[in-house]
């Protein structure tokens, strides 16, 4: 009875999506771009898994990756999250509206089919496109839905958030023209060597 009692009251681990979401909270309060092993111990709980967590939220579109040299950075704010759910509802709203105008042309067909003849093969396989076409409508609308209902505090600080971003941005250019200027008068390596070695683009620049 005690060993019961032991293992009922033993803490449940977080699953997959609860991880997902502490982590993008994580990246959300910090706002700041950081390496896979930062983000590792900045997650301690998630540690060993904060990889595979990573990436299902690139995946999707929350977490952004960029490349600097050779180092991978995570970063993602509150206002990216925001556009890509955006872009998402913009997406599907447009497959709903497609919809539409193929389920009234349906409509229109079948209506003109039923006037003084009787069903034919053509009409019955209209009809069941009919059907496949409300039911994907339904699915549509079911799946819009769900990214509708922004949180009003995300909307509000949507301009802050784009700020920081700018801001964050601008701190790491900041610091790759102070490491290049560096490069080049320690060592004599030329702009066009450096920007080529650690893959910095031709045209990097300060966000305005």
């Amino acid at each position: 009875m005690a060993f019961h009692m032991i293992r009922a009251s033993k803490k449940k681990g977080l699953s997959y999506e609860e991880k997902r979401k502490r982590l993008l909270d994580l990246l959300h309060e910090r706002k700041d771009a950081f390496t896979l092993k930062e983000l590792e111990n900045l997650a301690k709980k998630e540690k060993g898994i904060v990889k595979d967590v990573a990436q299902g939220l690139v995946d999707d579109g929350d977490i952004m990756l960029d490349k600097v040299g050779t180092t991978n950075y995570y970063w993602s704010f509150p206002s990216q999250t925001l556009i890509t759910k955006t872009n998402i509802i913009n997406k599907l709203q447009e497959e709903v509206d497609v919809l539409k105008r193929k389920r009234d042309d349906l409509h229109s067909e079948e209506s003109a089919s039923t006037k003084g003849r009787e069903e034919s093969d053509e009409r019955d396989a209209k009809l069941a496109r009919l059907e496949e076409v409300k039911a994907k409508n339904a699915e549509l609308k079911a799946e819009l839905k769900k990214y509708i209902e922004f949180d009003p505090e995300l909307i509000e600080d949507m301009e802050s958030d784009i700020a920081e971003a700018r801001d964050a941005a601008n701190r790491w250019t900041d610091n790759i023209l102070t490491l290049r200027k560096w490069c080049s008068e320690k060592f004599g390596i030329e702009e066009e060597a450096f920007n080529s070695s650690f893959s910095v683009p031709e045209d990097l620049d300060y966000v305005e």
